[in-house]
């Protein structure tokens, strides 16, 4: 993923100060920013939406590369970041979303090719994957997987992420290099189309717990 997410790059009050405001959170990002990046001496991976995913009404993801972050098990995470800390985090946001009174309504879809690609072990990739088919069928969640032979239809270069909040939206993009946080309509506006038209190409969701079931038993066993 982008800088942030990986934990090489800071959020920038600046950032928290813009999605504060159009999220109308009421300062409670900024004061997020100040209890968790300004004062640590780490770096909080993906610090733009850390706070939002839990009180937010919706989040939508897209990812052509690895498991969906709060999908994670641990042990799958701790394959990926670099650093004890960044799991803490990770499982921390987790907990943040999903212990939450009224969670907020998930959309992801992710690639065929995440179920297949190797995180830590092919034990690690077994409990992970049957993690994923049971959070499938969480009330809140909406798991959906993207096909190989559909998914070069649209121009997506890779994984991004949006929350949405009384009617207002963020995005986070991941560029490869550096991730890019954008409250542009004009940005977000072609993401929700494209998500959109994902969710109709993207098998449905028991086909999707099918496939990922299928996946862990013939490629994982």
């Amino acid at each position: 993923m982008g800088q942030i997410i990986k934990g090489t790059a800071k959020c920038s009050r600046d950032v928290a100060e813009k999605l504060d405001k159009v999220l109308g959170a009421g300062g409670e990002i900024i004061s997020a920013w100040e209890r968790w990046v300004d004062l640590s001496g780490d770096v909080r991976p993906y610090a733009e939406f850390s706070e939002l995913e839990g009180e937010g009404d919706a989040l939508r993801a897209l990812d052509t590369l690895w498991v969906y972050g709060l999908l994670q098990t641990e042990d799958y995470a701790r394959s990926l970041l670099p650093t004890p800390a960044a799991v803490e985090r990770r499982m921390a946001r987790q907990k943040r979303v999903f212990e939450n009174p009224n969670p907020p309504k998930i959309f992801t879809i992710m690639d065929e090719s995440v179920l297949h690609r190797m995180g830590g072990s092919p034990y690690i990739m077994r409990e992970q994957l049957e993690f994923l088919h049971e959070a499938a069928k969480w009330p809140n969640v909406c798991l959906q997987i993207m096909p190989w032979r559909n998914y070069g239809s649209l121009s997506v270069t890779g994984s991004f992420s949006l929350v949405t909040r009384d009617l207002n939206t963020a995005a986070f993009l991941d560029n490869q290099d550096t991730g890019e946080t954008s409250l542009s309509p004009e940005v977000i506006g072609p993401l929700l189309e494209t998500f959109a038209t994902l969710q109709a190409q993207a098998l449905n969701i028991e086909d999707s717990q099918n496939l990922i079931s299928e996946t862990r038993m013939h490629v994982w066993s």
